[in-house]
């Protein structure tokens, strides 16, 4: 069976912006859990997430259905405030819907869970 991971996308720390991903079996249901429903894929919505009552943020969440996503899997971006608290109460919100984090280096991506997940490099333009 293949777990649904999440992940801290963007560096820890202070940043305007964090960016949480979401791979696996379970990320329809996660979403759920959320408040965020199931947005269109590949289209940017703002949602309110919140968990058991406890409001969480305004976010803006992307949906990636398999397998035209960046790890072949079911998959989801929750680009949150980039505070500390608003990251922790969204780790816990999903670890109380059942997904686990990642391992350090590790990638949700099927069928290879060795490689790192990265933002693909940009590309020279044609000259």
């Amino acid at each position: 069976m293949t777990d649904t991971i999440f992940a801290l996308a963007t560096p820890p720390g202070r940043g305007a912006i964090a960016v949480i991903r979401l791979s696996g079996p379970g990320v329809d249901q996660a979403l759920d859990g959320l408040g965020a429903g199931r947005p269109k894929p590949r289209l940017a919505s703002v949602r309110s997430l919140s968990r058991a009552g406890e409001h969480i943020d305004h976010a803006l969440v992307l949906r990636f259905v398999s397998p035209n996503s960046y790890t072949g899997e079911d998959a989801a971006e929750l680009h949150l405030h980039g505070g500390r608290a608003v990251v922790e109460a969204a780790s816990r919100a999903l670890i109380a819907l059942g997904l686990r984090p990642a391992e350090p280096g590790s990638s949700p991506a099927a069928p290879s869970r060795t490689a790192a997940w990265t933002w693909p490099r940009p590309r020279p333009s044609p000259t």
